[in-house]
């Protein structure tokens, strides 16, 4: 990739500051790493440089990290069952079967068995007893979807097992190597277990300096502190996230970490808290800010950086076509044959979805609601036009393989109800499915909404 010069660097980040003036994002400060330099690191009033910062589910980053180390000590295997090492946690009747064949890499994947925060559906202060007890929505490994109750059951696997706080255990791995701010702590939940979800609080310089250790793959001053080959892995596209609501969401999850454009990846925390971490241009970018409340304030910060630091740096850019794009991703997989003409029966469920059947051949995929049986055709890399189920609006319809196992269909009605329908279908080998339906509020779409389950027959 093209190199920049810190002059131009320079230059851009005075833009930079002046863009988030001028669109009044709450900035509290920012750093930017190029190479081994430390180009710039601002702050804005009252915050200062030892000023420490809750830093939300850049938690979940330092949750990751911390596995990483028990998986490179022998102490546990990614494809490990979570259940294995909480059976105190467990119901008397035993675990329900969706949970009780979840892996502890799905859990960093984000592919857990549950559409939601189970701490949040579960009357007790124990959060990790939460993750155990709650009833599974699908099975997982089959779909993205967003869960903090898993990082803060993974934080309380690594506290189990070490017998020590995950900070300090982090500490004593690689943390206080690079100069890790001794102030810094992660809050705990009510039993003592620490938040790995979301309680993480330390400086802007505590965070930067970790996303350069993952920036060169672990290692520091000649000293791999961290697994290469975990790293590796952590920053990989692990599961398709197309459906998230805005693009720098789009772009794929690892381990606890976010894909990002151009081929890097980041730390995100609620509220604008960033570590942008470009390998490819080894550059890192990190921000605290209070954007809460503000819709589009993160989006404004990554725009804003892509428009003016990272403008310093020669990329690809491709001009799509003028059109609605189509669903991008492949035409087939080996998923596709295996489930060809496979009737899926869903478990019980609000959305009142009975049975699936997908026609990967003929392009179409048939199901039966609570409106009765319905078939909605697609095109790929293109558009096939045809009624909506149920209804005599024009509609148009796109679908592709994102991953092996993962399908996404976008459909549009294109007339005066002007809506849409998204369906994800996460496929398992033994025949297990999830189903994502995502809508926009027209009443003849009552159903298309939600996380649900099922099995072949």
């Amino acid at each position: 990739m093209g190199k920049a010069s810190k002059e131009k660097l320079l230059e851009m980040t005075e833009m930079f500051k002046q863009i988030i003036t001028a669109k009044r994002v709450t900035l509290h400060g920012f750093a930017l790493v190029y190479g081994q330099e430390m180009i710039a690191e601002e702050y804005y009033a009252p915050f200062h440089e030892r000023s420490l910062h809750r830093m939300f589910s850049v938690a979940k980053s330092f949750t990751s990290l911390a596995i990483g180390l028990l998986c490179e000590e022998g102490k546990i295997s990614l494809d490990d069952c979570i259940c294995d090492y909480f059976p105190e946690k467990l119901p008397e009747e035993g675990a329900h079967p969706w949970l009780a064949e979840m892996t502890i890499r799905q859990m960093l994947m984000m592919a857990t068995c549950y559409a939601s925060t189970t701490y949040k559906r579960y009357d007790s202060d124990d959060w990790t007893e939460s993750f155990f007890r709650v009833e599974p929505d699908h099975p997982a490994g089959t779909l993205f979807s967003y869960d903090t109750s898993s990082s803060h059951t993974l934080a309380a696997l690594v506290e189990k097992l070490t017998g020590m706080s995950m900070l300090d255990y982090l500490r004593e791995k690689a943390l206080d190597k690079i100069g890790f701010s001794k102030e810094a702590y992660i809050i705990p939940d009510e039993v003592g277990v620490s938040q790995g979800g979301s309680g993480l609080v330390c400086t802007l310089r505590d965070m930067t300096a970790v996303a350069c250790l993952c920036k060169d793959l672990g290692m520091y001053q000649g000293e791999q502190l961290l697994p290469k080959w975990y790293i590796e892995e952590a920053m990989a596209n692990s599961i398709t996230t197309e459906l998230q609501p805005v693009l720098d969401e789009q772009q794929g999850y690892g381990y606890m970490f976010w894909r990002t454009r151009y081929h890097g990846y980041c730390m995100y925390g609620m509220g604008g808290q960033l570590a942008l971490i470009l390998p490819q241009y080894d550059l890192v970018f990190t921000t605290i800010a209070d954007t809460q409340g503000m819709n589009a304030g993160l989006q404004m910060i990554y725009d804003a950086f892509y428009d003016t630091i990272f403008s310093c740096f020669e990329r690809e850019e491709v001009m799509p076509r003028m059109e609605v794009l189509p669903v991008s991703g492949e035409a087939d997989s080996h998923f596709a044959k295996l489930f060809q003409n496979c009737r899926f029966e869903m478990v019980e469920n609000k959305q009142g979805l009975k049975w699936i059947c997908p026609d990967f051949e003929q392009r179409k995929i048939t199901y039966e609601n609570g409106t009765g049986i319905h078939t909605i055709t697609y095109g790929y890399q293109s558009w096939e036009t045809q009624k909506f189920p149920g209804t005599e609006y024009e509609a148009i319809a796109s679908a592709a393989w994102q991953q092996e196992n993962h399908f996404i269909l976008k459909a549009y009605v294109i007339e005066e109800a002007f809506c849409h329908m998204y369906m994800e279908l996460g496929f398992r080998e033994e025949g297990s499915l999830g189903v994502r339906l995502q809508n926009t509020s027209e009443p003849f779409l009552q159903g298309y909404s939600g996380i649900l389950g099922g099995h072949s027959v």
